[in-house]
C-alpha cells in the first residue's frame, strides 16, 4: 500500500487507463506516434524512441520479452494479465 492507501497495482493500473484515454491512431505505430509527438517530441526524437521500442518489442505493448516467456512459462497475453491483476509481482 502506498502513502495514499492505493495498492501499487491498483495504482499503476489507474495510470495506464488515463493513458490509453488518450491514444488515437489506427493501430500501434500511430498511436505511439500521437502520443509522443503530443507529449512535445519532434519527429526525429519520436522516431528514435519508436526505433528503439520496435527493436525491444515490435511495438507490441503487451510483449514479454521472448526470452523469459519460456522461463517464466508466460505468454505475452498471460503475462500481462497477471500483471494487470496483481498476481504477478515480478516487476515490483
Amino acid at each position: 500500500m502506498n502513502a495514499n492507501g492505493v495498492q501499487p497495482e491498483a495504482d499503476n493500473l489507474q495510470r495506464l487507463r488515463r493513458w490509453n484515454m488518450s491514444l488515437i491512431g489506427k493501430n500501434n505505430e500511430e498511436k505511439i506516434w500521437n502520443f509522443l509527438t503530443g507529449k512535445g517530441l519532434n519527429s526525429y526524437g519520436a522516431a528514435g524512441l519508436m526505433g528503439n521500442l520496435f527493436a525491444e518489442s515490435g511495438l507490441n505493448p503487451q510483449n514479454l520479452q521472448n526470452s523469459y516467456e519460456k522461463k517464466l512459462g508466460f505468454t505475452d497475453a498471460t503475462y500481462t494479465a497477471a500483471v494487470d491483476s496483481g498476481v504477478c509481482q515480478l516487476h515490483t
